[in-house]
Order: C-alpha cells, then structure tokens, then sequence
C-alpha cells in the first residue's frame, strides 16, 4: 500500500537501445553513498521506472545506461493513468504506421514477381528495412518480436540503419536510372552501398560500428539531397516525385538524428515526423512508381504506333517495289512476247524469201538444163545424164540404149513457112514425144 501523502509516478525513458540501463535512488542520508535499484514498471516498448514521492519532497536519481551508439534519452515522468492513455494512442499511431509500410512492401513484391522489375523489389527491400528501423526506434520490435533474442536487442538498431541506407541507395539508382548519366554519379551511388554493406557485414559478424555512424547517416542524407538536385535540374522526371518523397523524410530524419547526437533538444514532432515521413516517402514513391509504370507503357505505345507506322511504310514500299517488279516483270514479257513476234515474222519472211529462193534456184537450174524454146532437157542436161546411166549401166553391168531422132525436111518447112511455124513444129515434136517417150520404172 502506497503511504498517505505519496504520490506514486512512472518514470518512462523512451530509448530502448542500450546495452545496459538502471536507474537508482541515492537515499537523503548525505553520509552514505549507496545506490538502491529504483524497481521496473510494467513492460512496454520504454524503460519504465515506478517512483514514489511525498508531497513537497525532492529525490534524487542517477540513470546509468553502455550502449555502443550514439543515444538520446527522453525522460517522462507519467501518472499511471494519463501514461496508460498516451501509449494506447501512440500504440495505434504506430499500428496504423506499420499496417501501411506493410501493406506497401508486399504489394510492391508482388509487382516485382509479376513484373521482375528490380526497381520494385528494391523498394520492397527499402520499406522492409524502414519497418526494422522504427522498429527499434520504437521498442516495440523489442517487446512484441525479439524480446528473447539478445542479439537484436543489442544490434537491431543498427542493422535497421545499415539496411535502409543501403537498400535505399540501391533503390536511389535504380529508380533515378543512374546509369544512363555521367559515371561518378553512378560510381558515387555505388561507393555509398558500398559502405553500408561493409558496415553491415561488420556488424553481422563481429558486432562493430563506426563511432561516427550518425555523421555518416547524415552525410548519406545530404548526398542523396545532392544528387537529386542535380537530376532534377538535368531533367529527370522521376527525381521530381523522388524529391517530392524524400522533402519531408529527409527534414524529420536530419534533425532526428541531430537529436540523437545531442545538436537539438528532444521534440516529438522530430520523434513521431520520421515515421510520417517514412510512411509520406512511401506512398510518394510507390505514385512515382505507378507514375513510371504509365510512363513507360505510354511509350511503349508511342513507340508501338511508331514501330507500327514504320512497318505499315515498309509494307507500302514492299508493295511498291513488288509492284514496280511485276511492271517489269510484265514489260519484260511483253518486250519477250513482241520479240517473239518479231522473230516469228521475220523467219516467216526469211522462210517465204528462201522458198522464193528455193524456186528461182530451180527454175534456174531447170532453164539451164532446159531448151527456152521447146522445153525440152538441153544439150548440157544430155550430157550429164548421159554419164550418170554410163556410170549406172557399168555398176549394174545393164546394157545401155540411145535413140537419136531427127526431123525430116525440117530446113524446107521451116524456110517455106518460116521460123514463126518452125518454131511452133519443134515445141509440137517436143511435146508428142514427152508424152510417148516415158519410163516404165
């Protein structure tokens, strides 16, 4: 039972990253220097403390706490009841906070594995390991997820900040397109993830940090301010969503940290500001993200109609060149069909000139062996043949016969009536004997 007159208090020490954390009551006897242990409160995401105090009296208490980081240490002290009121809003503040970051990691991982665009499985990445971070800012990864795990207690603090300055830098240069700009911006991005991998892989395996991890963490926000300066005035779409993500999250994590390294006094507008800007940054980058997605599928299709357009400009030549083709193809034919024709003209014409030919070559031969008078074998065709049926009668060894025929009185009749009616009497003898005198075979 509480004595009359004693006020009972809790006292609420909002950090929970120490390795080693106590508080004690030095008793108002001023000749003894011992400490009494100040008994725990009831377990939370803070260190709690129950005080008692009589009216009107003072106490005086040293806080002992190792922790291996920079620390800040804001201190309330609470009635049970106005404390029990503010954790059941901070708690469904922050419940709301981590249901969002939640809900947006596992959406963006189901756009990766749909869509294997690396840029979504960093941000999935990047809101995962924010979700470690406030965590650990919180407590209440301590008191709900690895309360038994002494390791993350220890270390969780650092390993949400070495994740999130490293997948955050890694989404930084995917989502920016880094490579497609002068190389030390690409080199610069890629010596600060860099960085945070080695701190992390310290930290995993021999439980090392940098002493100036918070100048670090600052120095990482500046750069990132830096670099998206210098995109957006070189015109980057995506920086200006970016920048627009990164306002309010970079403001509330600079001067967290300033708080942390004891530059600023403890606000809780720098306390809870992060986490709306975390959540803020988030939901910015995952419109950027959807905005890009439209973007490129607006290009996609600019440049489908211009492939389309292309294709249709090549079909159109295609066709006129078949076309242009078949028109020689068919003047080809038609040059072949007249030259045919030519050609068969002009050998009929050469046929018909050599069947002339032929014929005035036998009449000529025929009016060479030939009387122009009676039209009778002359004495040239005699002898020719003669020599043939000599020839042929010695191979057949035939007998060969010769009838010679003369007219009589033929100079009386032909001076008595004239050359007129000789004539005429020779073509008459000439003809009675064509037609008398003929071979049996």
């Amino acid at each position: 039972m509480t004595p009359p007159h004693q006020l009972q208090r809790l006292l609420e020490i909002r950090w929970v990253n120490f390795r080693e954390i106590g508080l004690f009551e030095k008793p108002s006897d001023a000749h003894t220097s011992h400490l009494t242990p100040v008994p725990t409160g009831p377990e939370g995401s803070s260190h709690l403390y129950r005080i008692e105090l009589a009216a009107g009296a003072s106490k005086r208490f040293f806080l002992r706490v190792r922790s291996d980081i920079q620390f800040y240490a804001p201190i309330f002290v609470w009635q049970p009841e106005a404390f029990q009121a503010n954790q059941t809003l901070r708690y469904n503040w922050y419940f709301l906070a981590f249901g969002a970051l939640a809900a947006l990691t596992l959406y963006n991982f189901s756009l990766f594995v749909f869509t294997r665009d690396r840029t979504y499985l960093y941000y999935s990445f990047y809101a995962f390991s924010i979700i470690i971070y406030q965590l650990c800012m919180t407590g209440l990864g301590h008191h709900y997820l690895w309360s038994q795990s002494q390791w993350l207690q220890q270390n969780g603090m650092l390993l949400g900040v070495n994740l999130s300055f490293m997948s955050g830098a890694l989404f930084f240069r995917e989502f920016l397109n880094l490579k497609a700009y002068p190389r030390w911006m690409l080199w610069s991005c890629n010596a600060v993830i860099a960085y945070w991998f080695v701190s992390l892989v310290l930290l995993l395996l021999f439980e090392w940090a940098a002493p100036s991890g918070v100048y670090n963490a600052l120095g990482t926000c500046v750069l990132a301010v830096g670099g998206t300066v210098i995109l957006l005035y070189w015109g980057n779409v995506s920086a200006r969503y970016y920048a627009m993500g990164w306002a309010a999250l970079l403001f509330f994590t600079m001067a967290t940290l300033m708080m942390v390294a004891g530059h600023l006094p403890y606000s809780e507008t720098a306390e809870y500001g992060q986490m709306v800007g975390f959540v803020s940054e988030m939901l910015l980058l995952s419109v950027a993200l959807a905005e890009r997605i439209n973007r490129e599928r607006r290009q996609h299709a600019a440049e489908q109609s211009k492939n389309l357009l292309l294709q249709m400009e090549i079909n159109r030549e295609r066709e006129n060149t078949i076309e242009a083709q078949q028109q020689v193809l068919r003047m080809e034919q038609e040059a072949k069909q007249e030259l045919e024709m030519r050609v068969l003209e002009r050998t009929e014409t050469l046929e018909q000139v050599m069947s002339k030919l032929r014929a005035v070559n036998d009449e000529m031969a025929r009016m060479s062996v030939t009387d122009a008078l009676t039209q009778a074998y002359n004495r040239r065709h005699f002898d020719q043949v003669l020599q043939e049926e000599i020839a042929r009668a010695s191979r057949t060894r035939q007998p060969l016969g010769l009838i010679m025929l003369d007219i009589d009185h033929f100079k009386q009749f032909n001076d008595r009536y004239g050359h007129t009616l000789g004539d005429e009497c020779l073509r008459q003898v000439s003809d009675t004997l064509t037609k008398v005198v003929t071979r049996s075979t």
